[in-house]
Order: structure tokens, then sequence, then C-alpha cells
């Protein structure tokens, strides 16, 4: 149970993690790398969906049964990575800057 417990606080720390990305207004030149990470979270907790799955698949086969239980998790990264890695790159060197025309560092 400790582990089942365990998948479900990362569940509900993904769906934390997502609310607090909406929170966060970012300088506008990092936007669109903001924005690229909306959903990221999503991957984790389709995968968590998907053992929970397997676990009750296994609760519901019969002792002693010689059914096989054919399971396979399959956790994708987010769409948006490749992406995301470019436009982080292409402002990178800027951030500086950026974070000080925000008045983000002085």
């Amino acid at each position: 149970m400790k582990t089942v417990n365990r998948i479900r606080s990362l569940y509900a720390n993904t769906v934390e993690f997502e609310r607090d990305g909406h929170r966060i207004r970012p300088p506008k030149e990092l936007k669109r790398a903001h924005d690229l990470q909306r959903g990221w979270a999503a991957p984790i907790r389709d995968g968590i969906q998907q053992v929970f799955t397997f676990l009750q698949k296994v609760l519901q086969a019969k002792n002693g049964n010689a059914e096989q239980i054919n399971f396979t998790i399959v956790i994708d990264g987010p769409a948006t990575v490749d992406e995301y890695c470019e436009e982080l790159a292409r402002a990178e060197s800027r951030i500086p800057e950026i974070l000080r025309d925000e008045g983000e560092i002085p």
C-alpha cells in the first residue's frame, strides 16, 4: 500500500506542478518557452493511470488462474520538447538581459 500511496502522491504533485505553471507570468521574451511547457506533466499522469489499470487487472485475476496478464505501460515525452529546447537556446544567451529588463535582477 505504501507504493500505491507514493504513486498517488506523484499524481497529485504533477497536478500541482501544472497549476503552479499557470500561475507564473513569465517575461515577454520567455512566454513562448513557458507556453510550450504546458501539459508536460500529462504523460506522467497518463503513465500513472496505466499503472493503476494494470494493478486493477492483477486484482481482478482469480487466484490459481493460468490466465496471463499482458500489459505494456507506455510513457511518451511531451510533444513540444524539441520546440521548447530550440526556443530556450534562442533566448538562453539573453536571459540575464531579459530578467534585468523585467526587473527580476538588478
